[in-house]
């Protein structure tokens, strides 16, 4: 990461589309978004004080801890929000043209990252016994 953040001034180096490139990769990346639940695993075990054999999305529903990439997705589309930029996700359309406040279109994304989550919640083939009980 150290390396990526020498090489990644606005002066020389990697290039926007390169940037957008790699955090496409990233995040849309099975074998990245496994490592990144894993990690996300670790830390959810120690904040729900659960038992290693539950699933990893029962355990964000029980702490309520959006899932990493959900998260991720979160921070880098309300970034762009925040400095004026038009944000286009799944069926989230937010031109900057639409004439709302900065505070809506966050609570919009929000809203449709949340929506995004309990989809995931409910397909997942995992926490199925938690389910039952926690249904969104």
């Amino acid at each position: 990461m150290a390396s990526l953040r020498r090489h990644a001034h606005e002066e020389y180096g990697i290039k926007r589309p390169i940037l957008d490139m790699y955090y496409k990769a990233m995040v849309e990346n099975p074998t990245i978004k496994k490592e990144l639940s894993a990690i996300q695993r670790a830390i959810l075990i120690l904040v729900t004080r659960a038992c290693r054999t539950i699933s990893t999305a029962a355990m964000n529903v029980i702490a309520e801890y959006k899932p990493m990439d959900l998260e991720i997705t979160s921070i880098a589309l309300a970034r762009l929000l925040k400095k004026g930029k038009s944000v286009f996700w799944r069926d989230v359309e937010l031109p900057v043209e639409l004439d709302l406040e900065v505070e809506e279109k966050l609570k919009r994304l929000e809203e449709r990252i949340k929506t995004e989550w309990q989809d995931q919640w409910k397909t997942d083939e995992h926490g199925r016994e938690l389910y039952i009980f926690i249904k969104n």
